[in-house]
């Protein structure tokens, strides 16, 4: 009876010993099919949290990993164009310019492992597409990424933040 009560007493210990605290930037995907082709953006999730984010977090005119924790990653399993560019299937990763004034700067990248913006290559960019900002009219806590206006031939990926 003893070794029941003392089993029982150390049981809540052990389940405590296990808990692990959730990411701060957890880890997102969407995906969406055009036509015969699946378009995927993995992603992780940065919060708000009362911080200023463009303009002072993330500078005006510099380039931004598209997420947090790692390379946000593009993969399509067909040919696409973006914006007058053909881009072959594969993997890449997603960098934004931001500008205060004016369209921010998407880069579709071949480096899918650097990881961080220090390590970002332009000269191994596949795209340069620029595209306006729109300010939302509330704002979003955790940065999202969506496919909008699909069709059977195109889709539009849009950030919101």
């Amino acid at each position: 009876m003893i070794r029941i009560t003392l089993l029982i007493l150390l049981l809540p210990l052990y389940a405590s010993a296990q808990f692990v605290t959730p990411v701060a930037s957890p880890p997102a995907s969407s995906t969406v099919e055009a036509g015969y082709t699946h378009l995927t953006v993995a992603y992780h999730r940065p919060s708000v949290r009362g911080r200023v984010i463009f303009g002072k977090l993330l500078p005006w005119g510099k380039v931004w990993r598209a997420g947090a924790n790692a390379n946000t990653l593009l993969t399509f399993d067909g040919p696409i164009t973006i914006g007058d560019t053909p881009v072959n299937a594969g993997t890449y990763s997603l960098y934004l310019t931001p500008e205060k004034d004016g369209d921010w700067a998407w880069s579709i990248n071949l480096d899918t492992t650097n990881g961080s913006e220090r390590d970002y290559n332009q000269n191994r960019n596949v795209v340069w597409h620029k595209a306006p900002a729109t300010r939302l009219p509330e704002r979003i806590e955790s940065l999202e990424y969506r496919w909008m206006n699909v069709a059977p031939q195109s889709a539009d990926l849009v950030l919101e933040w």
